[in-house]
């Protein structure tokens, strides 16, 4: 009787064991990059949700699982873009002649293996008087053991993704342009 009983209990106990909850994801800026000029930012936009592949607040991962934070990705990256171009110096407007958007075309948390591989490709596109000023492509690949605590990985390269745009120097003319800032 006891090893039916085990039988039974041991899967439950596994499945309910690898259960797993979003994770809270409290972004916080550290760039010592410098920066200037104003712009808006407008809420970026998270393909691999509107492609339903992932849910909106779901990094995809090789790994069997899944990697879930509390709130949609597309409002994470907004939000990072906002605190770390503000910490650097850039002045946020609303009603600036400035406009970055953007589209988050992958975020892949790469966990098979003896290391975990994060990546994140950004299209970012940035407007002056509502014409095209530049489109920017960044794709930002970081690697960290395998044990380690995974949501400094993802902001570490959510961050890095940021500064190359910051360094881009495209996006740095269309930032620091001499029209109302």
């Amino acid at each position: 009787m006891n090893k039916q009983k085990f039988r039974i209990l041991f899967p439950m106990l596994f499945i309910i064991g690898c259960a797993t909850h979003p994770i809270a994801m409290n972004y916080a800026p550290s760039s010592l990059l410098t920066s200037g000029g104003s712009i808006q930012i407008n809420n970026f936009i998270y393909k691999p949700f509107i492609d339903k592949k992932v849910k909106e607040n779901e990094i995809r991962t090789t790994a069997i699982g899944y990697f879930e934070i509390e709130s949609p990705i597309s409002t994470l990256i907004s939000n990072a873009i906002k605190l770390e171009l503000k910490f650097m110096g850039t002045k946020l407007d609303n009603s600036s002649n400035k406009i970055l958007t953007g589209e988050i075309e992958e975020f892949l948390v790469d966990d098979l293996g003896f290391s975990v591989d994060v990546t994140l490709k950004i299209k970012y596109k940035t407007e002056v008087d509502n014409k095209v000023c530049t489109t920017t492509e960044i794709v930002t690949k970081k690697n960290g053991a395998k044990f380690i605590n995974a949501t400094g990985l993802v902001s570490d390269t959510i961050k890095s993704n940021i500064e190359n745009l910051a360094q881009d120097d495209n996006f740095s003319s269309c930032l620091l342009s001499l029209k109302k800032q």
